[in-house]
């Protein structure tokens, strides 16, 4: 009998460990930088192929809106419908005068073609 819970255990253990391997960490897998240029903060993400972030799943507080959306690329997702999204680089321009006390929270989703979708995440920015 403990051999079966051990052997169990053991095939339970490298499933998972199979699983988590084939997709990459959420900050792999939608790489996020910002850089400011004069008066504007410029978000950028980079995505490895087969990633994309979802337009209408990217938010800043205090409602800031951006100078640009790029246009994406329209897909069916079986979970939201008709989407808006981007895929391998991003790049979004924001008037620094938008945003309060110098500090920006940008919340963002985004999924593994036809696989798994990652958590949202959130990540806050100083601005000089």
């Amino acid at each position: 009998m403990l051999k079966k819970i051990i052997l169990g255990s053991f095939l339970m253990a490298s499933m998972t460990a199979s699983f988590a391997g084939d997709f990459l960490p959420a900050n792999d897998a939608f790489l996020f930088s910002k850089t400011e240029v004069k008066n504007e903060l410029v978000l950028i993400w980079k995505m490895p192929p087969g990633y994309f972030l979802y337009k209408n799943k990217i938010f800043f507080s205090d409602n800031v809106t951006p100078k640009n959306w790029p246009k994406g690329k329209f897909e069916h997702d079986d979970e939201f419908g008709n989407v808006e999204i981007y895929g391998t680089l991003l790049e979004i321009n924001i008037n620094k005068k938008d945003i309060k006390n110098n500090k920006l929270t940008v919340y963002y989703q985004g999924c593994k073609l036809h696989e798994i979708c990652y958590l949202p995440q959130i990540k806050d920015i100083t601005v000089n």
